[in-house]
């Protein structure tokens, strides 16, 4: 891999204001998936980790993801226009957790909560104060999918399948467009100029990193990109 100068870095991260509104997607790490666990644990290949918990009585099992990453980046189908994807990475905002809880007579609470560094919590809340970017509900406390219609079912083995979606979405800020979206096609984000798109992207990132982006030396050394946790906790009454 050549090795970048701050110049050269500088360059890159000039280009892929234009080309990648993000850079998440080009350098993330994927998404880490815990389960608080008492005395079971699981954990298979590749960047996700699944566990199980018995807490005496209560098990979690089946438990998995749709996706393994979260990307602030353009739509799939976004191949022209001033702000387009790079043929590889593609939006990726939304996360479904399914799984099986039992048994359900004794089973007194199921949450679901999304967990990241203090520093990452920080940036993000700061895209989102911004209306940059929508936090999921679970991002803010703990989502209790027991109480929450729809998300669990009753099975056939006596306890409960559950599905819950986390997802990331766009702020009003883009009239909740996918910036590829709203600067290309949008009748308000067409007018606005090459130079702005450029200076509202690269503040976009540097909002979801939490620095700013001309530190050439804080990127290099923050290329694992931001990292997340699913944390999902079954209780007995």
């Amino acid at each position: 891999m050549a090795k970048l100068t701050k110049n050269s870095y500088k360059r890159k991260v000039i280009l892929f204001g234009v080309l990648l509104f993000m850079s998440i997607a080009l350098i993330s790490t994927g998404f880490a998936a815990w389960i608080m666990s008492t005395n079971a644990n699981y954990e298979d290949d590749g960047n996700v980790s699944v566990g199980t918990v018995t807490d005496g009585s209560i098990k979690l099992t089946d438990v998995a993801l749709s996706t393994d990453s979260i990307k602030f980046e353009p739509l799939e189908e976004d191949t022209t226009g001033r702000v387009r994807n790079d043929g590889t990475n593609f939006e990726s905002l939304q996360i479904v957790v399914t799984g099986k809880v039992s048994p359900r007579d004794i089973l007194g609470e199921l949450t679901i909560e999304l967990q990241m560094e203090e520093k990452v919590k920080t940036a993000l809340q700061a895209a989102a104060d911004k209306n940059y970017i929508i936090l999921p509900e679970c991002a803010n406390s703990a989502v209790d999918l027991k109480t929450l219609g729809g998300a669990c079912t009753e099975n056939e083995e006596g306890g409960y399948d559950f599905t819950y979606t986390i997802e990331f979405k766009w702020g009003s800020f883009f009239q909740n467009l996918n910036p590829g979206e709203y600067y290309d096609e949008n009748e308000t984000g067409t007018k606005v100029s090459d130079e702005e798109v450029k200076k509202i992207l690269k503040e976009l990132r540097a909002t979801i990193y939490g620095y700013d982006v001309d530190a050439s030396d804080e990127i290099i050394n923050a290329a694992v990109g931001p990292t997340f946790k699913v944390v999902i906790n079954a209780r007995a009454n």
